[in-house]
């Protein structure tokens, strides 16, 4: 049963409303009195979507989980006002699973442009409002007051200037969480935030990678996806290491730049833009070197982040390009190695890893123009004095500082909206503890 607490992050944030210890009763028509805001001005906004659904908790032998059993969804029109969410009833049979000390609402809100700014929301809970229980100030959710049924809510936005893609990858994000959410109460009652999530990311759709992300915000409101795919002509051979196939899909590309655009590998049913028509297949986008998949990698970044140096060997020697990026302020090809570096090399993990990935440096760093890395990653590199790392990872990470020292950082680019990141967002090669002064 996907609920917002298990769908694509696991533990997404919850509005939790608290009521009274007692057994099960009848549960009533409830309301919920819902006003967003612009955190910037703190007007009001109209054309906003509040989501909201009730959930129990439930246990059974070696096993336990969360029901929903009502939910709602209302497009804010007033700008003044609160905007009133009604839960509906429940059925008899519903309500006598329902034990009151277990229920908990999930509350969420949208608007085109903008992302919830509420206290906690991070990029591990997808932008949801994280809440504490009233009276259980002392976890990790902090103090927050836990209002009731019939009060009304304030939920503040913040404006939204991210880049196209990087939008869409964030109401990707949201679509999976709220559209697979509540299935067994029906589908009908999330139609207002249906409608403006998939108006909001076809208008925002221009290239190949953008419009197969706005298909998968389209996806992930059906029950059983039929997923649109995004491929080009290196991606597969060079994740594998075939450099003979990649060089033979490289030369036919470059014979028939125009038809490489449009190649479908096997048993793959859409490839390079979410089409439901061959001939609606784009003729006019020539094959790229450097074009990027679905997950923002170009064949190269795919090479180097699965470890196959003689794919990126190749890839370079053909004039792929080390500094692409998975998306605007994202991740190269090294900042992927140094991110699987960490997360591969540990201090009492298996041996012989060290002088690999050293190598794939290297290899990345013979590139001309030579790679870039990401602010925080250059950042964390050049201060060793807050390095926390023990005797086996001390020599390798100064090894690779050694190596990347001299290479410039990126510029760092705010972006408003949490969105799945294809690498750690830090080496966690600190001590984020602050220093005595």
């Amino acid at each position: 049963m996907r609920t917002f607490l298990g769908g694509l992050v696991g533990v997404a944030a919850a509005l939790t409303m608290v009521f009274p210890a007692r057994a099960a009763s009848p549960v009533f028509e409830s309301t919920l009195g819902i006003r967003m805001l612009d955190s910037r001005t703190e007007q009001s906004l109209e054309g906003a979507v509040a989501v909201a659904s009730e959930h129990y908790y439930w246990t059974a032998f070696h096993n336990t989980g969360t029901t929903c059993f009502r939910a709602a969804a209302k497009r804010l029109e007033s700008r003044g006002e609160a905007g009133i969410l009604r839960l509906p009833a429940v059925d008899p049979v519903t309500s006598a699973k329902v034990i009151d000390e277990t229920r908990h609402v999930e509350l969420f809100g949208y608007r085109a442009g903008y992302c919830l700014a509420q206290p906690y929301a991070s990029a591990g809970h997808a932008g949801f409002t994280k809440w504490a229980n009233k009276g259980k100030s002392s976890g990790s959710w902090g103090k927050v007051e836990t209002p009731q049924f019939g009060s009304t809510i304030v939920l503040r936005l913040k404006p939204s200037n991210d880049a196209p893609e990087r939008r869409l990858r964030y109401l990707v994000r949201i679509a999976e969480q709220v559209g697979g959410h509540c299935r067994d109460v029906g589908e009908a009652w999330l139609q207002p935030f249906k409608a403006a999530v998939l108006a909001e990311a076809h208008a925002l759709a221009s290239d190949p990678v953008e419009k197969l992300l706005a298909a998968r915000v389209s996806e992930a409101f059906e029950p059983n996806p039929r997923h649109k795919v995004l491929r080009n002509v290196l991606h597969a051979s060079a994740v594998k290491g075939d450099v003979p196939g990649m060089r033979r899909m490289l030369g036919w590309a470059r014979k028939d730049p125009f038809l490489a655009g449009s190649y479908c590998p096997p048993d793959e049913s859409t490839c390079m833009i979410p089409v439901r028509a061959q001939d609606e297949m784009p003729r006019e986008r020539a094959f790229d070197i450097n074009e990027r998949d679905e997950n923002g990698y170009s064949a190269l970044m795919a090479a180097a982040r699965a470890m196959q140096p003689a794919s990126v060997r190749a890839l370079i020697e053909a004039g792929a390009d080390v500094n692409v990026l998975s998306g605007p302020g994202g991740y190269g090809a090294l900042d992927l190695v140094l991110s699987r570096a960490r997360d591969d090399l540990k201090e009492g993990g298996a041996e012989g890893l060290e002088g690999h990935l050293l190598r794939m440096i290297d290899l990345l760093k013979s590139a001309n123009p030579p790679p870039t890395l990401h602010p925080v990653y250059h950042a964390q590199l050049s201060d060793t004095s807050r390095w926390k790392l023990g005797p086996r990872l001390q020599p390798f990470w100064m090894e690779v500082r050694a190596r990347v020292a001299a290479l410039a950082p990126r510029a760092a680019i705010e972006a408003a909206c949490p969105i799945e990141e294809p690498a750690r967002l830090s080496l966690d090669i600190w001590d984020e503890k602050p220093v005595a002064r």
